[in-house]
């Protein structure tokens, strides 16, 4: 849920127009204010520690920083060979909210799935904020492609909305495990990796307006 800043607090929802709430102030009733909520997408832009295997050999960000998921063209998975927890962290672009914007949620997303559907592999979401990781919930995703986030509504180490400075400073990706098969009476083990083919953040903000004049059922307005 949205949290209105405090530009509009005790104000009154007067009418949506264009996907835009506008607001009036009980006070002075000739005075209007709206509220825009866009979101942002920040992708991959650079490594900042891996484990996975990377289908780009080169890169691991590479293969994960899609727009349109290309699903088994670029991925990167985890161990063929053991079923122990390894971590891919990325770093992120700037961000371009502007500062009197409100934070309404950040999610670390992701799209992975597993090679073998009877012994599937684990995968959760991974996030570093004041030097300090957090890891989401943890998926055991089919042999397609599923899309998975975690969402933070707040900083989880401080507690407060999120700031700009906190986005632009944090890290984020994935951590997983190939899925385990015990055969020939446990004396042979095979292993099914986990592919995960996109990592981005996804930011839900608010940026408030003030409506300068109603022109029929539109509106002009002015950046506040």
């Amino acid at each position: 849920m949205s949290r209105l800043p405090e530009a509009v607090k005790g104000w009154k929802l007067y009418k949506r127009s264009r996907g835009v709430a506008i607001y009036q102030d009980p006070e002075n009733p000739s005075h209007f204010r709206a509220l825009a909520d866009p979101q942002e997408t920040l992708r991959p832009i650079a490594d900042d520690y891996t484990e996975w295997y990377s289908s780009t050999e080169a890169t691991h960000y590479e293969a994960v920083d899609d727009v349109t998921p290309d699903d088994d063209d670029t991925y990167i998975s985890t161990d063929p060979d053991s079923a122990e927890p390894e971590l891919d962290r990325f770093d992120f672009p700037d961000t371009s909210i502007p500062s009197n914007a409100t934070i309404n949620w950040l999610r670390v997303c992701f799209r992975a799935r597993s090679e073998n559907d009877d012994y599937r592999g684990a995968i959760r979401s991974y996030l570093r904020t004041h030097d300090k990781g957090y890891y989401g919930d943890t998926h055991y995703p089919p042999t397609s492609y599923t899309d998975y986030y975690q969402e933070y509504a707040t900083n989880p180490y401080t507690g407060e909305p999120w700031t700009i400075d906190e986005i632009n400073s944090l890290l984020a990706g994935v951590s997983g495990h190939s899925g385990e098969q015990c055969a020939a009476g446990c004396a042979l083990y095979l292993y099914y990796p986990v592919r995960c083919t996109q990592v981005y953040i996804l930011i839900d903000y608010t940026v408030p307006v003030v409506v300068k004049r109603f022109i029929g059922d539109g509106l002009a307005c002015a950046v506040f």
